[in-house]
């Protein structure tokens, strides 16, 4: 039995960002984008599924979010950082990845997305180790973040998270952030 691809359809995403750095793998701190897109249920077997599609560790270089569309996704280094994973019971690998994101409006992007998904099936006998996913959305870019404990030395204080996501966008862009003990978080300014 063949899994239906061809009847995916993409019903909700979200692009979010965060601030991380890890020096014992050469990782230098730095702004990463996530993309995230919920299908539709779909029939497959006697069962009705959800799937889901993530394309993380973007590296962003813009200067505010307003230039997300400015990624270039087949820049070299762009195609080696980003790991994108279709998921129906495991994150399976996709490859051949093509994204394009432009600005509609507020915070909204139209986001285009083709990928083979490396799907390690279900049932048996599914298998398709080039599986054709196509993603055509509008999607908020919803915020980004700074994990405190994700970066030496830790922001302590709101003032500090400023200082560090200075470094990388310009925080005018954003409302207040908030902090939860953990969590620094900025949302956009529509």
């Amino acid at each position: 039995m063949e899994f239906p691809h061809q009847e995916l359809k993409a019903k909700s995403g979200s692009i979010s960002g965060f601030i991380f750095e890890n020096p014992s793998v050469g990782l230098k701190r730095g702004l990463f984008i996530s993309i995230e897109v919920d299908f539709e249920p779909i029939k497959y077997g006697d069962n009705e599924w959800e799937c889901s599609l993530a394309s993380e560790w973007i590296p962003f270089k813009g200067n505010n979010w307003y230039e997300l569309e400015s990624i270039d996704f087949q820049d070299e280094f762009v195609k080696e950082m980003n790991e994108t994973t279709f998921y129906l019971t495991t994150h399976d690998w996709c490859n051949d990845v093509h994204i394009e994101l432009k600005r509609e409006e507020r915070n909204l992007f139209n986001l285009k997305l083709k990928a083979n998904a490396d799907f390690s099936g279900y049932y048996g006998g599914d298998e398709n180790s080039s599986m054709p996913i196509t993603v055509d959305l509008t999607v908020p870019f919803t915020n980004f973040i700074i994990r405190r404990d994700n970066l030496f030395p830790k922001p302590n204080s709101i003032e500090e998270a400023l200082v560090v996501s200075n470094e990388f966008i310009d925080t005018t862009t954003f409302k207040e952030p908030s902090f939860d003990g953990e969590v620094f978080k900025f949302e956009p300014k529509s």
